[in-house]
């Protein structure tokens, strides 16, 4: 993928890579990281996949009769860009082939893995030896398993005790789960769908959540208030911004929608249910907290059971279907403790 400043490479190999917690996040400039770095088209902030990206996967994937190429819904996409002296080589040899990538360097921003090819960096096409085959590879052979065993990652619940103790719980258990990648990558269909995830929060909106309610009125003239929030979810595969409004975000929240900007109880409330979800409360939440039972600044991971709906506000044309693809939370419960 090219932007107006530099190219940007997505590498799988079947793997996946653990986001890092906010706390181990580094957004320093790579030239103060890498001093063979002396010019950069960017702050090399976090990459999201591209549209682009995200139509030439689902294309590939319809044309092209590989095994692993369509389990590529599962494991992590890891975003590979060059140092301006070695753009050129990169753009020589990748393309939509297995290759070699050694000599990479990393960074981690917001919480992603990157990597950079650097002049340290070598590039070659994979060549399998005599008798075998990149199926038989054993990283590949593991998306295989995560498929049959219904593990959207390796790190993340898996077994039925697991799920039972998330924060939330949907009404459709017996659902298996959608990787966020896969969700993603149908938004090129023109038929509406609903899915099960399991995923973490890593964002929200507004960021002041005294408005996050928003005014109405009844029949008989009296206001009324509905909940009307943005979350960003997160699992190995990539990111997804989701809706939630009305009962389903009251339900999600375990919590009634007012006017937060007087209820300041509720204000309260509404913040620790959006700190405990993204890990800045101990697993016990506010409680532990007041106890003197939290780890400090060291955060915890909390993994979701969400039910999600897509839905299109355009079907004029197939760029319209992926532009126009939104998400919305429903049928998902905070599981009180």
């Amino acid at each position: 993928y090219t932007d107006a400043t530099e190219d940007v490479y997505y590498v799988w190999d079947g793997t996946d890579v653990q986001p890092k917690l906010s706390t181990e996040d580094n957004t320093a400039h790579m030239m103060d990281l890498y001093p063979e770095c002396d010019f950069l088209s960017s702050d090399f902030l976090r990459t999201e996949m591209p549209l682009d990206m995200l139509k030439f996967m689902a294309d590939a994937r319809n044309a092209v009769k590989d095994k692993m190429l369509v389990q590529a819904g599962y494991g992590t996409l890891l975003p590979l860009r060059a140092t301006p002296a070695m753009a050129n080589t990169l753009r020589k040899i990748v393309g939509f082939k297995w290759l070699v990538l050694t000599g990479l360097q990393t960074i981690i921003v917001q919480g992603q893995v990157q990597a950079l090819f650097t002049e340290k960096s070598k590039c070659s096409y994979f060549k399998p030896k005599e008798g075998s085959s990149v199926a038989s590879n054993p990283r590949l052979k593991s998306v295989e398993q995560k498929i049959k065993e219904n593990r959207v990652s390796s790190w993340a619940p898996s077994t039925p005790e697991e799920i039972r103790r998330l924060l939330t719980r949907t009404l459709h258990p017996s659902k298996p789960f959608t990787t966020l990648r896969e969700i993603r990558l149908a938004a090129g269909t023109n038929a509406p769908n609903k899915y099960r995830t399991l995923a973490r929060v890593v964002g929200f909106l507004p960021e002041d959540l005294t408005e996050c309610c928003k005014e109405g009125k009844n029949k008989d003239g009296t206001k009324t208030y509905t909940f009307n929030l943005t979350l960003r979810l997160e699992d190995s595969t990539g990111d997804l911004d989701v809706a939630m409004w009305g009962k389903h975000a009251e339900d999600f929240l375990g919590l009634k929608a007012c006017d937060m900007r007087v209820d300041t109880d509720q204000h309260h409330e509404v913040q620790q249910r959006i700190s405990h979800m993204m890990g800045y409360l101990p697993p016990g939440g506010e409680k532990e907290q007041q106890e003197g039972k939290s780890n400090g600044s060291k955060d915890n991971i909390f993994w979701l059971d969400i039910c999600l709906f897509s839905y299109h506000t355009q079907l004029d044309s197939q760029d319209a279907l992926w532009d126009s693809c939104k998400y919305g939370i429903f049928d998902t419960n905070w599981r009180d403790r």
